[in-house]
């Protein structure tokens, strides 16, 4: 009797595993084909039949206020972006010579309504301003972190980075450990975190 070997083992295994899921994905197959024809009949003896009725109207109706929705921003969208606009816009050439993938501030941008929205956008805002501050501490701020030769160091690079307080333009850095001391809510502040107050007269119960 020739004696089963490690790798010939496995392959039983995983032969045997393979056949193992074939037959459970069956039987969940048929679970779920019982399920729905058994809800369907608890549904109609619960006199539910008018209401999946208008279930299904309500559904066709959604679905053509979709396809409405769909043929509205073909609509809009109609006019496309030129070749010069796209390249203006960061587009590019691909190999079969069509100019795509514009883009405003990482905003795809596809149509003339986008290129339009992009011009009033650069007229009325320095959108590239901000951009360039972030890249720049970005890039600083890695340098410094690479240079560090000390924990001592690379902590105060930190240091340096969160002294700029993201935090009051709304980016959601964490704050921490004494600004949360420092700001944290108390009883007295918020009334959904208030404990109820007892009667003048009411005993408290403290056992």
């Amino acid at each position: 009797m020739t004696k089963l070997n490690q790798k010939e083992r496995l392959a039983f295994i995983q032969i045997i595993e393979g056949d193992l899921s074939a037959i459970n994905s069956r039987i969940h197959e048929q679970l779920n084909l019982y399920w729905e024809k058994s809800r369907a009949e608890i549904l109609h003896d619960c006199g539910f039949d008018g209401l999946i009725e208008e279930k299904k109207q309500l559904k066709k109706k959604e679905e053509q206020i979709r396809q409405r929705i769909h043929e509205i921003e073909d609509i809009i969208e109609d006019k496309p972006m030129t070749v010069n606009q796209i390249l203006e816009y960061n587009g590019k050439i691909n190999q079969w010579g069509k100019a795509e993938s514009a883009h405003f501030m990482g905003i795809p941008l596809d149509s003339q309504v986008d290129y339009k929205i992009a011009k009033l956008i650069e007229t009325n805002i320095d959108v590239h301003a901000p951009a360039k501050y972030i890249e720049q501490i970005a890039k600083a701020t890695l340098r410094e972190l690479a240079m560090a030769g000390s924990f001592e160091e690379a902590r105060e690079v930190y240091n340096d980075f969160y002294s700029l307080d993201f935090r009051k333009y709304g980016v959601d850095i964490p704050p921490r450990l004494k600004e949360i001391k420092k700001e944290r809510p108390t009883l007295v502040d918020v009334d959904r975190l208030a404990l109820p107050q007892p009667e003048r007269d009411e005993k408290i119960d403290v056992s």
